[in-house]
């Protein structure tokens, strides 16, 4: 359907739901794994992610470790059935407090979340992004 068409956030709730819903109990797996691995996480169970969706907006809380898995599968996931991310209506959140984290993060994430951002439209400087 084309943007701006009524029946384009509902229909695209129904196979949101259903990519969401995989990609959730994937990073729910992660979670597990890295608890089961003796990292608890900053929530004691390995660092839970949380998924939402509302019509055809997508948002979730993400741990930086998770964040170029989660592009990943929205990638490979999404395009088959018409779900992809549109790169001028993404907003990048990765500090509360006005102080960006990338800094401080390894450098492994830092470069994977840096290049995320920027390919998907944001800003990645050393601000809040």
């Amino acid at each position: 359907l084309a943007q701006g068409c009524p029946l384009s956030p509902p229909l695209s709730s129904l196979v949101l739901a259903r990519i969401i819903a995989i990609i959730q109990q994937e990073l729910d797996d992660r979670a597990a794994d890295r608890k089961s691995h003796g990292d608890p996480g900053d929530d004691g169970h390995g660092s839970l992610s949380s998924l939402l969706s509302y019509m055809d907006d997508t948002n979730g809380s993400i741990p930086y470790e998770d964040v170029a898995f989660l592009f990943e599968r929205l990638g490979a996931l999404g395009p088959p059935d018409g779900i992809v991310l549109s790169k001028s209506k993404n907003v990048f959140i990765t500090s509360t407090n006005g102080q960006s984290p990338l800094p401080h993060l390894p450098r492994g994430w830092k470069n994977d979340i840096r290049s995320l951002i920027h390919s998907y439209g944001g800003d990645a400087g050393e601000g809040t992004t």
